[in-house]
């Protein structure tokens, strides 16, 4: 990979503070964020700094960044315990050296219409050095002037030039990507949750954390695609009961859905990948295709009783006879889909998933069709005799 060899040429660069180098061919976002959240601003950057540090001892994590987007150098300027006896606060003090290095406004000249301001500082040559903060005399309450050391303190320091809020409170991302050739972002994700996090939130109390980036992405995703798994179902429910005129055989079309989704899986377990969103997107679209084979099961049972078979012979003889056209149905399916699972580019690896879920997903459910569907239409039909209801969905005549 071009990123990866990248990564590998250009090494540790010394005084840079943050590398990130992208190679996105899918969703983008980061591979691994981490928001973590607080009231405190230095306990949030020791803590990104000890997560930082554990993330660089995993395997596949790499670019691993915070977002305390550092300032450039300051003095940090206060009033020394002597100069507060003196009457002397930080915002007096603090005033004082700004009008020495910036200027205090003296007079505005007018010159037409634009008006001049006038500010008397410190010559250039002494602004530009930091002894001469030292040098400076500062006026006291009463009047008096001492020397800057004497009422004051400055000690360096680096800024900050943004703090993040979110539901306000301070929050610092720490990100990194994941090469995915040795890792998988949830294998990561969970040894964070079990090992690593716990141990964080115990040492730095008050802090609090969220996954963001792909890991936010995909549990919204997933919350999505539950409401349109279930949507999903009662479409398929009201589109076989209404041609069907029966509650009872849709379900038993439906009864095949779990099979394909343990089908799904087992392809996932038996090309050794894991299962992710997509997985999941495949699986909402195998269930609209894995009912194929049930529903031309239970109509030719319909159309044999309609032709004025006996119930159970039109059962027995449901299997043999469209044996053909259900393992054709999912056979083309599956060789359809096939190419997408062969292909190596990296642009496969994204739709391989929902390939696999669908196209096993197809095969397990077919060969379950044919044993479970007759066997399930018998069991209804056999029960609504016995409790002497006619069965809404079927046509047969009494035996």
């Amino acid at each position: 990979m071009l990123a990866q060899w990248l990564r590998e040429s250009l090494g540790t660069l010394e005084g840079v503070r943050a590398l990130n180098i992208d190679a996105v061919a899918g969703p983008s976002g980061a591979a691994l964020e981490v928001r973590l959240s607080g009231q405190n601003l230095e306990t949030l950057r020791a803590a990104a700094q000890d997560l930082k540090q554990s993330l660089t001892l995993m395997r596949g994590v790499q670019d691993i960044s915070d977002s305390f987007n550092a300032g450039g150098r300051e003095l940090d300027i206060h009033a020394t315990a002597e100069g507060e006896a003196l009457g002397l606060g930080d915002v007096d003090l603090a005033r004082q050296v700004r009008q020495a290095f910036f200027g205090a406004e003296v007079q505005r000249v007018q010159r037409g219409r634009n008006e001049v301001r006038v500010y008397v500082r410190l010559p250039a040559a002494d602004r530009a050095q930091l002894d001469s903060l030292n040098a400076l005399w500062i006026r006291l309450p009463d009047g008096r002037k001492v020397p800057f050391p004497v009422v004051g303190e400055a000690r360096e320091m680096t800024g900050l030039s943004a703090i993040n809020r979110i539901d306000r409170k301070r929050v610092v991302t720490v990100q990194a990507d994941i090469n995915k050739l040795l890792v998988e972002p949830g294998d990561v994700t969970d040894l964070l949750k079990a090992e690593v996090l716990p141990d964080l939130l115990k040492r730095y109390p008050g802090i609090h954390y969220e996954f963001g980036g792909e890991t936010e992405a995909q549990q919204d995703t997933s919350s999505v695609l539950g409401y349109a798994f279930v949507i999903v179902l009662l479409m398929i429910f009201g589109a076989l009961a209404i041609p069907l005129k029966s509650y009872i055989e849709p379900l038993l079309i439906m009864s095949v859905i779990p099979f394909g989704i343990v089908g799904a899986i087992i392809g996932h377990l038996v090309l050794g990948k894991d299962i992710s969103i997509l997985s999941v997107i495949g699986i909402v679209g195998l269930v609209g295709v894995v009912v194929n084979d049930s529903l031309v099961m239970v109509d030719f049972i319909n159309h044999y009783i309609d032709e004025g078979h006996d119930w159970r012979s039109a059962v027995m003889e449901a299997g043999p006879k469209r044996f053909r056209a259900v393992i054709l149905t999912s056979v083309t399916t599956f060789l359809g889909l096939l190419p997408i699972q062969m292909e190596t580019s990296i642009q496969s690896e994204f739709v391989k998933p929902m390939a696999v879920s669908i196209s096993f997903g197809v095969m397990f459910a077919t060969f379950v069709t044919l044993i479970l569907v007759p066997v399930i239409y018998f069991v209804a039909k056999d029960l609504s005799e016995r409790v002497g209801n006619a069965w809404t969905g079927a046509t047969a005549k009494p035996d």
